[in-house]
C-alpha cells in the first residue's frame, strides 16, 4: 500500500491536540484510513502551529486533497495539500538563517565566532 503525506493548515489556537485529531480522524477518516497524525509543536514560543501532517493511503489521500480543500469548520477552514519536502537552509554556512534576509556572514570577511565576541546571530549585526 502506497501512502501520501498531507500538509493540513488553518487549525486555531484555540483547539488543542485532542481536537486537531478528532477533526483529523472525523474528516479524513471518512475517506481512508489514517496511518499517521503529526501535530506540530511551536518550539520557540510553546503551544501548537497552525497545521499538522496527516498521513494516509494516496488514493485517499488525492481524494481528501479534492473534498476537505477549504473545508470550513466551527471557526477554522482547513488548507489540504500533498506534502513537500522541506527545503534546508543557510546550505554550509551554519545551518540557520539571518533575521534580516541576507546571510550570516559576508564572503569577503572571515566569519567570527560569536560564543566570546558578543554579537548575536540574528538581527542587524554586520558579520
Amino acid at each position: 500500500m502506497s501512502t501520501t503525506k498531507l500538509f493540513v493548515h488553518g487549525f486555531t489556537p484555540e483547539q488543542d491536540e485532542e481536537q486537531r485529531k478528532d477533526i483529523i480522524n472525523n474528516l479524513f477518516g471518512g475517506l481512508g484510513e489514517v496511518t499517521n497524525i503529526a501535530i506540530i509543536q511551536n518550539r520557540e514560543f510553546g503551544g501548537l502551529r497552525n497545521f499538522c501532517f496527516v498521513e494516509m493511503d494516496s488514493a485517499a489521500a488525492k481524494q481528501a486533497i479534492a473534498e476537505l480543500e477549504g473545508y470550513q469548520g466551527d471557526g477554522f477552514q482547513l488548507s489540504v495539500s500533498e506534502a513537500r519536502p522541506q527545503e534546508k537552509s543557510g546550505g554550509d554556512r551554519g545551518g540557520y538563517k539571518s533575521n534580516n534576509g541576507g546571510g550570516n556572514f559576508r564572503a569577503d570577511r572571515p566569519r567570527r565566532d560569536n560564543r566570546d565576541s558578543g554579537y548575536s546571530r540574528g538581527g542587524n549585526s554586520n558579520w
